[in-house]
């Protein structure tokens, strides 16, 4: 016994290596569809309406949907919702998500939707919900009576849904239908796609974050890859990342003097660190140059990091410092400068920052993203710990077609910008010569 989207992605290919052949008895069912109500389709780009008309296609299973940060996955799960005529869930795995998903859900339909999270169950055609809350209550008779007549499911942000819970809650749900929104996810890896398909199903449709600057739905970027290199102190981890990222003077003035620079050109700046701690330096130093900012981390109120942000998008407020929180469900779109100081290893999450400051805003010239990469010196037998790191991130840009420019952190906060600036620029013209070409 395998899940059926496990099945789907596998079948052609078992045939083919073990020389064996399949006779399928298909019993799956498929929910019941109507038109797309008028005001929706309006509203529907092209690719997405083309990805609501995959998923009709898909529906008697599901499948992941690859869509790239600030394209709208809320927006297209609710064109779905709108044509799908059965109940259906949008299942998020934080409570700062559940509001947020819920009222861009309801814009989208016309009709109230429904919350079940937040020490609320209000379930309605088209419910909200939170992982935690369907988890924690899977086995009691109210849940078990609502998720019998679900016949669709959204997991929001798949990439972080590959675990015991969410796979549990899905089953207790039992729908028709799965499908998996994430804007990135590292499917060449094997136990990756292994547990995606088997969550949700194949792939069903992707629009790469590439594609969606180059037709104009996404501002241009770049990646600036700052290269900074020093000698590792071959401690362990935690001791290395606290003298050589979080408490490293030099790294920090770097940091500093590129927010610095940011505000004298009037950009929109987001700094990303990981530790608190580490927000708590650049905080301090922030304020000793009186440079206006907010933190935005944790330990802040949804309702404060929700203020930063609108004051952001309103333009009265230049500069954020975030950890974590920043990965998902952040909509800054004046943003226009990110610093990434973590030293992260991880691909999604690199790809996922970066699409944070792509989102369009009214004359935005673009996104300068800047990636403090941690080398060893060169001509050293001195490895460096984090250099891994910056290799996987910097690879990830790569794999996705994103410009990279690479610069010298002695170079100077100033001559960086400059250099950036007119790498974006050169960009943006291919892209309106290429676009002007494919229309001719």
């Amino acid at each position: 016994r395998v899940p059926s989207g496990l099945f789907l992605e596998k079948w052609r290919e078992i045939e083919l290596t073990e020389e064996v052949r399949f006779r399928i008895d298909d019993q799956r069912q498929c929910p019941e569809f109507r038109d797309m109500p008028g005001y929706v389709a309006q509203r529907c780009r092209p690719y997405q309406t083309e990805c609501v008309a995959a998923m009709q296609k898909a529906a008697d299973c599901g499948g992941l949907l690859l869509n790239a940060t600030g394209t709208g996955k809320t927006f297209t799960a609710g064109a779905y919702f709108s044509v799908v005529m059965g109940r259906g869930a949008f299942v998020v795995d934080e409570l700062t998500l559940l509001e947020q998903a819920r009222t861009e859900l309801a814009q989208v339909l016309h009709e109230q939707v429904g919350v079940i999270g937040n020490q609320q169950f209000e379930p309605q055609r088209i419910t909200v919900a939170t992982v935690q809350t369907i988890h924690k209550h899977r086995q009691k008779p109210a849940y078990i009576k609502w998720a019998r007549d679900i016949e669709t499911v959204f997991l929001d942000e798949i990439h972080t849904a590959l675990n015991r819970r969410n796979i549990e809650t899905v089953k207790a749900i039992k729908p028709l239908t799965v499908f998996g929104l994430t804007a990135t996810l590292e499917l060449n890896k094997a136990h990756i796609r292994t547990r995606a398909t088997a969550l949700a199903g194949p792939v069903v449709f992707d629009y790469p974050i590439e594609q969606g600057m180059d037709e104009g739905h996404l501002a241009s970027g770049i990646v600036c890859a700052i290269d900074w290199r020093y000698e590792s102190a071959g401690g362990d981890y935690q001791h290395d990342y606290q003298h050589q990222i979080i408490h490293s003077q030099r790294r920090n003035d770097l940091i500093e003097a590129l927010v610095a620079e940011g505000v004298r050109r009037k950009k929109f700046v987001v700094v990303l660190a990981e530790r608190i701690a580490h927000l708590q330096i650049l905080d301090r130093r922030l304020r000793r140059l009186h440079i206006e900012h907010a933190m935005v981390c944790g330990e802040k109120t949804r309702e404060q990091r929700q203020a930063a942000i609108s004051d952001m998008n309103q333009g009265e407020l230049r500069v954020i410092i975030a950890n974590r929180v920043f990965a998902k469900g952040v909509d800054i779109r004046a943003c226009d400068v990110i610093i990434d100081a973590s030293a992260g290893r991880s691909k999604n999450n690199a790809l996922q920052r970066f699409g944070r400051g792509v989102r369009l805003y009214k004359g935005k010239a673009g996104l300068l993203h800047f990636d403090i990469g941690d080398l060893a010196p060169k001509h050293s037998d001195v490895s460096n710990r984090f250099a891994g790191c910056t290799r996987s991130r910097r690879a990830a840009f790569k794999q996705a077609n994103i410009p990279v420019l690479r610069v010298r952190s002695h170079e100077g906060a100033s001559v960086i910008y400059d250099r950036a600036e007119k790498f974006l620029a050169k960009h943006k013209a291919q892209r309106a010569h290429n676009a002007t070409k494919a229309l001719v």
